[in-house]
């Protein structure tokens, strides 16, 4: 729906009727309805798509202006009657519609580019380093020593399983522009040269660190775990991710 400047307000003598919307061609001129719904009309384009518009004065500059409802006969003449009474409410009430829209549009665009803008800066490496430093490993926190989840041992293990694959392959990447796709490529890629473990150990990590930001609205509360769909997806195709159980006995001492 769009909002223009029009230069003259004609005065309908007759309503509309679907019959006389079907009938109209490109080289059509536009119907006006009359009445309490006064305001509403149809034009026919090029290609003979037929759009209601509602035509009003605005109350904020006095000029003819004109909003979009929809296309014909996906909104019918019923339905374009309905909305226009509530447009011609919100004029009635002080309000142009036409102007409302613009800005909502806007703050939609405002806001659409804030959420590419600002995570971009968020990649795949910092997801990982987050988990990492504020989760899995100790820290430090005003001198004093907060134990990760992890041992020694499966800190540093940790750490190396997401920078060998996770963080060598899309680490550079922003977060929210990983998807299912890349993640598997990336687990598919390491089942190839033959380490089906090391592949769901990355899988497993790398969507708990995604988890871990998202938790902490690091993300856009829209977004959805990519590593989880990719999981999702190769479980669906039943690739296997672990090695054969071990069949080994121990001995005393173990």
């Amino acid at each position: 729906m769009t909002m223009q400047i029009i230069p003259q307000d004609d005065k309908p003598t007759k309503a509309l009727t679907s019959r006389a919307i079907e009938a109209m061609k490109p080289t059509s001129k536009e119907l006006a309805d009359s009445g309490e719904n006064r305001g509403l009309r149809v034009t026919c384009g090029a290609k003979g798509i037929k759009t209601f518009i509602y035509r009003y004065r605005s109350p904020l500059t006095n000029k003819l202006v004109q909003i979009r409802i929809g296309h014909y006969p996906t909104v019918s003449l019923a339905e374009a009657r309905l909305k226009c009474a509530e447009l011609k409410l919100m004029r009635a009430n002080g309000r142009c519609p036409a102007s409302e829209q613009r800005e909502r549009k806007a703050e939609k665009e405002k806001v659409k580019q804030d959420l590419q803008n600002q995570p971009s800066a968020f990649t795949v490496k910092d997801v990982v380093e987050l988990y990492l430093t504020q989760h899995i490993e100790d820290r430090k926190v005003n001198g004093k020593i907060i134990s990760g989840v992890r041992k020694t041992k499966g800190q540093s293990e940790t750490r190396r399983t997401l920078y060998g694959d996770a963080v060598k392959v899309l680490g550079d990447m922003p977060a929210v522009n990983v998807t299912r796709k890349d993640i598997t490529n990336m687990v598919m890629a390491i089942i190839e040269r033959g380490a089906k473990v090391q592949a769901g150990n990355v899988l497993r990590e790398l969507s708990a660190a995604y988890e871990y930001a998202i938790g902490l609205d690091k993300l856009p509360d829209t977004f959805a775990n990519p590593a989880l769909l990719a999981k999702a997806g190769l479980r669906q195709v039943k690739v296997k991710l672990t090695s054969e159980r071990g069949k080994r006995v121990l001995s005393e001492a173990e």
